[in-house]
């Protein structure tokens, strides 16, 4: 007979665990629910984005064929797609579904440690200290890294779902598992570890890996291998490869990991890599510790050997790439991998506890303690990613110097009208690099609204120099010859910037507006047209010559 009161009063405790697993990570991310969107990517995934202004069937066809930022995530851009359609465009909207993922993601990884290992406290334990560490509050806080957060719920999702396969047979669970992993991939294309993970799931219940595991885990690969070769697609750096930094980079996570403090949004590539070799002995120590426990772990501490394992391969793919865009290390890359640090951490400890009533309450006090201490660290945390301001701010008073830091604080100071201060940080960021080209077109902007045109001119002209395909540049720099009625410079500059904005309406009406002063008038009827046909607002007074 079965017994059916053990069995319900196992899911009712579940439940009740989820649920204080819900209210801690709420409460630590608590600041989220009053954060607007920073000038960092959400714009670009979101408001900015008319692929996901709704659900059209255009929209669509876009979000599942289209490159967006020099990446494929199709899942992620729907997700944007149906908040916007059900909610607009509130960034409280895009955060709540935020905190709701990282929710289901503690809860998910509570579900694969207890599926593990059969012991519920710990894999509790191990579930509330990985959601609240602080190193996730970049993937939760920042609306622009959803992929992390949706690719994580249907990855660990995919995991349990193997493991039930493992454990049940049939082919239900494997198909589920396998249309659980597409999901992910079409998330993040981090997910194409997956395989490997269900490696160690295989491992960690055997002894050694047979040939019906490497069987079926094939599609999986062939899947794996296919949306690699989009990923590479869609970036426009090539290739990747190992690099020697690797033992450094993988030093850098498992401090971040083990010591929670020191947190920024940008580790700039120039200052990260010159720390690595001033301090190469430093950086090799722990990567060096993590190889030599993890082989102590493969011999005793099995539960441990598979978290070790699975922060490693979780790990690889940011630690192993040429990085793209300046980008050498973040916090984010933290997400996945911790998962398994946490777990190998726990389970070392609890090895070396001994089976006692008075050790037991010492760990109870040990967990609630270092929940506490990363709580109040992601509450904290979770504040500096509440505005741009306040994300600059942090992030330049750890990296003064930051192109990137100081140019998106320029960028939110202009967001907030202070002009005179902004001018300052673009001054900044030319000092360290001339060519900037956002810098050199907002301030050619800034000029050209002053009525400095001398030097507006010269700012545009190198922005547009630095950067031919920004129709923004083009048509401000248009505006400017047409303030000094140089025509005829104004009509080259307005074409340039159609031709670099194929769709971009103002260009279009500007030159109108320049081929009427020049007296071409069919010219100025057909461009008037195509920026109505654009979008461009009409308005009395226009082409004031040609009436």
């Amino acid at each position: 007979m079965r017994d059916e009161n053990g069995e319900g009063m196992r899911v009712r405790i579940n439940f009740l665990l989820c649920l204080a697993l819900a209210g801690a990570v709420v409460t630590a991310y608590s600041p989220v629910f009053r954060a607007g969107y920073t000038n960092w990517d959400d714009p670009a995934y979101t408001f900015r984005n008319r692929s996901v202004q709704g659900l059209s069937t255009a929209n669509l066809k876009t979000i599942f064929t289209d490159f967006s930022l020099a990446n494929y995530h199709p899942v992620t851009g729907l997700s944007f797609a149906v908040e916007n359609s059900l909610f607009g465009e509130r960034a409280a909207a895009h955060h709540a579904v935020n905190l709701l993922l990282h929710v289901l993601n503690a809860a998910l990884v509570f579900a694969l440690l207890s599926l593990l290992s059969g012991q519920r406290p710990a894999a509790f334990a191990a579930a509330l200290i990985w959601a609240l560490h602080p190193a996730n509050v970049e993937s939760v806080a920042w609306i622009a890294e959803r992929k992390n957060l949706l690719y994580s719920f249907f990855y660990l999702a995919a995991l349990i779902t193997y493991l039930r396969h493992l454990e049940a047979g049939g082919r239900r669970y494997y198909l589920c598992a396998f249309g659980l992993f597409i999901l992910a991939l079409g998330s993040k294309a981090a997910a194409v570890t997956l395989p490997l993970a269900l490696l160690l799931l295989e491992a960690f219940r055997g002894e050694t890996l047979t040939a019906g595991a490497v069987k079926r885990a094939a599609p999986f690969f062939a899947a794996a291998l296919l949306f690699t070769a989009l990923a590479v697609a869609a970036q426009s750096s090539g290739g990747r490869i190992l690099t020697a930094r690797a033992p450094a980079l993988l030093s850098f996570y498992l401090m971040k990991a083990v010591f929670p403090f020191g947190f920024s949004a940008v580790y700039p590539y120039g200052e990260t890599l010159a720390a690595f070799k001033a301090a190469q002995l430093f950086y090799l120590l722990p990567a060096l510790a993590f190889v030599a426990v993890f082989w102590a772990a493969c011999q005793k501490n099995r539960p441990a050997a598979w978290g070790l394992a699975f922060f490693a391969v979780h790990i690889l793919p940011f630690i192993s790439l040429i990085p793209v865009g300046g980008i050498i290390a973040a916090d984010r890359y933290l997400y996945l991998p911790a998962i398994g640090l946490v777990w190998a951490l726990l389970s070392l400890a609890q090895a070396a506890l001994p089976a006692t009533s008075a050790a037991r309450k010492l760990a109870f006090a040990s967990v609630a303690a270092l929940a506490l201490t990363m709580g109040t660290a992601t509450l904290e945390r979770a504040k500096v990613w509440t505005s741009s301001l306040a994300l600059w701010t942090d992030t330049l008073a750890k990296f003064p110097e930051d192109i990137t830091a100081n140019l998106n604080m320029a960028h939110a100071l202009l967001e907030q009208g202070d002009r005179k201060k902004a001018v300052e940080y673009y001054f900044k960021v030319l000092k360290a690099d001339p060519t900037q080209p956002d810098a050199l077109y907002n301030l050619g902007t800034l000029y050209g609204q002053a009525g400095r045109y001398k030097e507006a001119l010269e700012l545009l002209k190198a922005a547009v120099s630095a950067n031919p395909k920004n129709e923004l540049a083009w048509n401000n720099l248009g505006l400017v010859f047409y303030g000094q009625k140089l025509y005829k410079d104004a009509q080259k500059a307005f074409k340039m910037a159609a031709a670099a904005g194929p769709s971009y309406a103002p260009a279009y009406a500007n030159l109108a507006e320049t081929e009427a002063a020049l007296g071409d008038c069919g010219a100025a009827r057909g461009h008037y047209s195509a920026a109505l046909n654009f979008g461009f607002p009409p308005a009395d007074g226009r082409l004031k010559n040609c009436r």
